[in-house]
């Protein structure tokens, strides 16, 4: 089963690579977060009960329901809906992302580690360059905040690597992913405001990089 959430996984990034609409970004963010709770859950039983409910709770609660609906919430408010100015098309955003999943692959396998889970080792390393393809390919400022987040999973997925074994490295990983996320959802609103006086400002689909 936790061999299907990981692929599941590995899907939404290939989905991810296709999609304009910043909504259904945000959507395929918030499923990660699902998936990324079931793979916790089933990953990570044996760890005593405060560290797991802390993990569940953080990429159900976090990852999964409180990051998607405040993204949600400030493409409505500032009247998002895709992204208009991408640097490369569809397809070859394909070609990239799923290239990204084959060396990752390939990497996962010259990694000799006894710990080292083979498919978690390529989910994660796909989401990491994936989302720094993400935050390079695309223009908007909030797309690159959505980039960031699909590095965090990434990391979180690749402390699930060894998570049995550590589990001090997940909650460092979560302690990383809540901090990161609410500096950049904060820096995010913050210049809205610094630019527009208002974090109401329906400008900001004019700015890019």
């Amino acid at each position: 089963m936790v061999t299907i959430l990981i692929i599941l996984f590995v899907v939404t990034l290939v989905y991810v690579s296709m999609v304009d609409r910043l909504a259904t970004f945000v959507t395929l963010l918030g499923i990660q977060g699902v998936l990324l709770f079931g793979i916790a859950y089933m990953e990570l039983r044996d760890v005593d009960a405060l560290n797991l409910s802390f993990i569940l709770a953080e990429t159900l609660v976090f990852k999964g329901i409180v990051i998607p609906w405040f993204l949600q919430r400030t493409l409505r408010r500032n009247k998002l809906v895709k992204e208009a100015e991408p640097t490369v098309t569809h397809f070859t955003s394909l070609l990239f992302v799923t290239a990204i999943i084959l060396v990752s692959f390939l990497l996962a396998y010259t990694v000799h580690e006894e710990h080292l889970r083979i498919g978690y080792f390529t989910a994660s390393l796909s989401a990491l360059f994936t989302g720094l393809f993400i935050i390079m390919a695309r223009t908007k400022i909030i797309t690159h905040v959505m980039g960031y987040l699909l590095l965090e999973n990434g990391i979180f997925l690749l402390s699930l690597a060894v998570g049995n074994e550590m589990p001090l490295a997940v909650n460092t990983a979560i302690l990383l992913d809540l901090l990161t996320s609410v500096l950049l959802l904060a820096f995010l609103v913050d210049k809205v405001g610094e630019s527009f006086q208002t974090v109401d400002a329906s400008e900001l689909n004019e700015l890019n990089d």
